[in-house]
């Protein structure tokens, strides 16, 4: 989510507003305003003494500020006003503060006859400021009466405030509205919704705090891609208009180079006196091409099997009420889990924060027993030009380093960076074909990682604490010949 291009106006019923940079370039493009339930855009450069019944706006950022000599619209003509409406019936209302993402606008909705998330598109509407049409609706039991939360093509939201029965955590798809998951939260909770870099908080509780995380492939808890294709489509996007190269040509190259490593292997063996192996090693390799297939379609019927585990818990959730939580109970607990319902909810609300407890933890790949003070302890940093590390893939590349802990945040990922990771699982694969080097925490020759950099020729090294060492900008030289990694420049953080 850029925050550039994210715009936030004040509660519903409240006359403010704030100015968005929409193109990126540094200027205000335009003024996003909420009064009296109607969203109200003003275009920038307008004349702050216009006619007279124009609408008085208070700005949130200083006259000025938008880098372009643009000042803020104290008072202006609006370009265009907006409320819902359900087939010309009486109009609705806006009931919340605004996302405002690309050419879409993200806003909670009152119609004549139901509450719901809007998508506003603005595409055909800049030009002519025409009013946006309305992309979809999707219904929710209650108001949204806090601005929503998007990330890649998702959207979050919570419905309702605090006393309210039926409320959620809603996760739907940008594009169609549908809805993808959804969490139970309590009626007392506040409901309070942000998002960091990593995690998707929300407060579904009293005095509680819940962290989303994304997880793998293996975690019951992650929604599998039949349910959520957001960052699916966000990958096929990228990929589409990355320029990479075609995935047909990088095998048909990789496999050109197998051949010609496969012809020279036996003058190899000879020249360092290894000739008595040749035999041996060509009977491996074949064996190696042949069955190395079958892992993966046993890894796959496995999945299916987890998806549906995973589709049973989902329904208990729904049919208790609890929602995720049902992924903190043991599996002997659920046949109890109606008879014993308090009890087991305590134990619950006592798991979920050990679990929490544990994100915050350190983790080190090796156990020594003489260090066990240390377990959990950040390592100290130390400032240096060049960091030693495992050489995973052959080559060197160089480029702006992107730091993220899960692929679901790789939508503003650019093209041709330097990707530091904790390490990568399946999930990860849609985004080799785009970086230009892959840097992991862990990993050895055969993780994930490394296959799967060698197989799209992605220069990588294993380097402890890689995501502590850099920082988001920074430029970096990856040698995964011989295991390094030296800083160009700084970035913003490191």
């Amino acid at each position: 989510m850029d925050i550039n291009k994210t715009l936030v106006a004040a509660a519903a019923g409240q006359q403010a507003g704030c100015l968005a940079d929409i193109t990126g370039d540094g200027a205000l493009d335009m003024a996003l305003v909420l009064a009296n339930g109607q969203l109200v855009v003003f275009p920038r450069r307008i004349d702050p003494v216009a006619a007279s019944g124009a609408l008085g706006v208070q700005a949130s950022l200083p006259v000025g500020s938008g880098g372009d000599g643009s000042t803020a619209p104290i008072r202006a003509t609006a370009a265009w006003r907006f409320a819902p409406a359900d087939d010309g019936e009486a109009a609705g209302a806006i009931t919340s503060a605004a996302a405002f993402v690309g050419e879409a606008i993200y806003v909670g909705a009152r119609t004549a006859d139901r509450t719901a998330l809007a998508r506003l598109d603005l595409s055909a509407a800049d030009a002519a400021n025409a009013a946006p049409t309305v992309a979809w609706l999707a219904p929710t039991p209650n108001a949204v009466v806090q601005s929503p939360v998007v990330i890649d093509q998702r959207v979050f939201v919570v419905d309702g405030v605090a006393g309210e029965a039926d409320r959620a955590v809603r996760c739907v798809d940008a594009q169609t509205g549908g809805l993808l998951w959804d969490a139970p939260v309590a009626a007392e909770a506040s409901g309070s919704l942000t998002a960091s870099s990593r995690y998707l908080f929300v407060a579904d509780a009293p005095r509680t705090l819940t962290c989303l995380s994304p997880a793998g492939e293996m975690e019951l808890a992650q929604p599998r891609w039949r349910e959520d294709a957001g960052y699916l489509h966000t990958a096929i996007d990228r990929y589409r208009n990355s320029g990479g190269t075609d995935p047909q040509a990088m095998h048909d190259a990789n496999r050109t180079r197998r051949e010609q490593i496969d012809a020279g292997l036996d003058d190899r063996l000879a020249e360092w006196g290894g000739g008595f192996l040749s035999e041996r090693i060509a009977t491996l390799v074949a064996e190696a091409q042949t069955l190395l297939p079958y892992r993966e379609v046993g890894k796959h019927y496995l999945m299916m099997g987890y998806e549906l585990i995973r589709a049973a818990l989902v329904e208990l959730g729904r049919r208790w009420e609890i929602g995720r939580d049902v992924f903190f109970l043991h599996l002997d607990e659920l046949p109890e889990f109606e008879g014993d319902r308090d009890r087991l909810l305590e134990s619950v609300g006592r798991r979920k924060i050990r679990w929490r407890s544990a994100q915050r933890l350190a983790t080190t790949p090796i156990v020594r027993s003489e260090h066990l003070d240390e377990l959990g302890v950040p390592a100290p940093i130390d400032a240096a030009a060049t960091f030693d590390a495992v050489a995973l893939a052959p080559g060197v590349a160089e480029g702006p380093v992107q730091v993220i802990y899960s692929p679901d945040q790789a939508g503003e990922l650019p093209d041709r960076c330097v990707l530091v990771c904790p390490s990568t699982d399946p999930g990860w694969t849609a985004l080799f074909p785009s970086i230009a080097a892959l840097i992991v925490e862990r990993g050895g020759v055969l993780s994930h990682g490394a296959i799967t950099a060698r197989d799209f020729g992605v220069p990588a090294v294993t380097c402890p604490d890689a995501t502590r060492r850099f920082a988001d900008g920074a430029i970096v030289r990856v040698d995964g010949d011989r295991g390094r990694v030296d800083v160009v420049r700084e970035g913003e953080t490191s």
